[in-house]
């Protein structure tokens, strides 16, 4: 078996200038559609995918450096809810976690509920808090990575680091020290256009992330419910029937449609080299348009 890691990209033009609304991830996204394409690239006459010029895009196999195709834009874009992956990474270097732990324990605080109040307010994913709950680190992440909590990507920030400005600090820092030279982040969240990242870096943040045990553990058991019974809307389930794990789907005006994921296709006939297994199959999203607007999953 050979799995592989895909992110494709796309931007959506702003119809009034000037105007960027960070509160539209609640929007539904457009469809996408799964294709065959040649086998993965393991001799010389075997040929990489043919992937979408529009937006951006890239394939990495697991346990490699580097993707072996990449299609549209190899400059960095916003990257939206993407950004959150690298929230959970760097809270997960100051905090480490096993799978099968429940970490430490964190009182909702005034400054956790406003965040709440004001990503609410805004229409920005949020999860519910109410102040002085108690939230395991477990829970905190399950809400960031599978609610896409915009509050709670700013309370483990706070919670990991002291503040958001110094989490900032110490995430660039983790990119730069992962070689990740094609992402920045500019807040927790995403909702930021300044947060953007390469469809080359992003492929390889996903394969840092599943490398994760935490991580790993909570995209393939989301959990029915959190605090108080309060239930969470896995918003990375995508393609499942394909043999798709989702890894981050989100939407912004600025970076467009995203979808992160990674999939596990079966070895085939294909000549690979010693140690890769090659398949004849992947799955990869096309580019859509909906309306008036030209948008992209990534």
């Amino acid at each position: 078996m050979g799995r592989f890691f895909g992110v494709l990209v796309g931007t959506v033009a702003i119809l009034a200038a000037g105007v960027y609304a960070p509160a539209t991830l609640l929007g539904p996204l457009p469809p996408a559609s799964a294709s065959p394409v040649s086998e993965l690239p393991g001799s010389t006459d075997s040929a990489a995918p043919v992937l979408a010029a529009d937006g951006a895009s890239a394939v990495i196999l697991a346990g490699d450096t580097a993707p072996f195709a990449l299609g549209g834009s190899a400059e960095a874009l916003p990257m939206a809810s993407i950004t959150k992956l690298v929230t959970a990474l760097v809270v997960l270097d100051s905090k480490p976690l096993a799978a099968d732990q429940s970490g430490e324990t964190h009182t909702i605080a005034t400054p956790d509920y406003q965040d709440y109040i004001d990503y609410s307010g805004g229409g920005a994913r949020t999860v519910v808090v109410f102040p002085k709950e108690q939230w395991t680190q477990r829970e905190m992440l399950q809400a960031l990575i599978l609610g896409s909590s915009n509050n709670h990507a700013d309370t483990l920030a706070r919670w990991a680091y002291g503040s958001v400005d110094d989490y900032l600090t110490a995430a660039n820092a983790w990119l730069a020290k992962k070689g990740l030279d094609g992402i920045t982040v500019a807040d927790t969240t995403g909702l930021s256009p300044d947060s953007r990242g390469t469809a080359a870096d992003v492929t390889r943040l996903a394969a840092l992330a599943l490398a994760e045990p935490a991580i790993a553990e909570i995209l393939a058991n989301p959990p029915s419910a959190l605090v108080n019974n309060r239930g969470v809307s896995n918003t990375t389930a995508y393609l499942a029937d394909e043999g798709v794990t989702g890894i981050s789907r989100s939407y912004t005006d600025e970076a467009g449609v995203c979808l992160l994921f990674t999939a596990t296709v079966p070895p085939q006939r294909a000549a690979s080299p010693p140690g890769r297994s090659a398949s004849r199959r992947c799955s990869s999203a096309r580019p859509t348009t909906t309306r008036s607007r030209p948008t992209c999953v990534r």
